[in-house]
């Protein structure tokens, strides 16, 4: 029994951490490249140079009314364009944290799923000792809500012996049931005459 344990718990941990694993996986194949990878940046002109260039165009889709600056002349001096970049950048940044925050989510519920039910302070089932008869075969003296039960487990079957007082020690509880089975044996005299 304590083998098949073993091999319980090494699974549930070996899908816990292949959970882990795929959730880190799908964060940084979805989500970091893209967060990452910037346009690059526009070069910025010559200041004199543009300020040249957005006179000229300025002169020349100015009519005499004086209307705004034509948004080819903003182009020219670079206004907006660091605003698209950043504005997509934050959106990036903003879709990978999203994705990130799903991913761990999704992790978390499937670790919750998966895991393996570990004992706590809080259970109302505590093992107070085992004794192993054979690779397969153990005895247990657990408490169950007040009550101290001896149990037997093999490969196939658990089965309740008997109910402990629970101020009995273990071996004077065990050879005590030992004896009234004994005693039983000399009772029923077909079992006697074969024993």
């Amino acid at each position: 029994m304590n083998g098949s344990n073993a091999t319980v718990l090494s699974s549930a941990r070996a899908l816990r951490q292949l959970i882990a694993a795929a959730s880190i996986a799908a964060v940084l194949v979805l989500c970091w490249p893209e967060a990452l990878r910037a346009e690059t940046p526009v070069a910025k002109p010559d200041l004199e140079q543009t300020l040249a260039e957005a006179s000229s165009q300025q002169s020349e889709s100015a009519t005499a009314q004086g209307q705004r600056r034509s948004p080819a002349g903003m182009k020219a001096l670079g206004v907006g364009s660091e605003v698209t970049q950043t504005s997509s950048l934050i959106g990036s940044i903003t879709k990978g944290l999203l994705y990130t925050i799903g991913a761990l989510l999704l992790g978390l519920a499937a670790f919750k799923k998966f895991r393996s039910p570990i004992e706590t302070a809080t259970s109302k089932i505590q093992v107070i000792s085992r004794r192993a008869l054979s690779p397969k075969s153990a005895l247990f003296v657990i408490s169950v809500e007040g009550q101290t039960l001896l149990i037997g487990s093999t490969e196939q079957q658990l089965s309740l012996i008997t109910r402990l007082e629970p101020a009995a020690d273990f071996d004077q509880s065990l050879r005590a049931s030992f004896e009234d089975d004994a005693f039983t044996l000399d009772e029923n005299p077909r079992v006697a005459n074969h024993g």
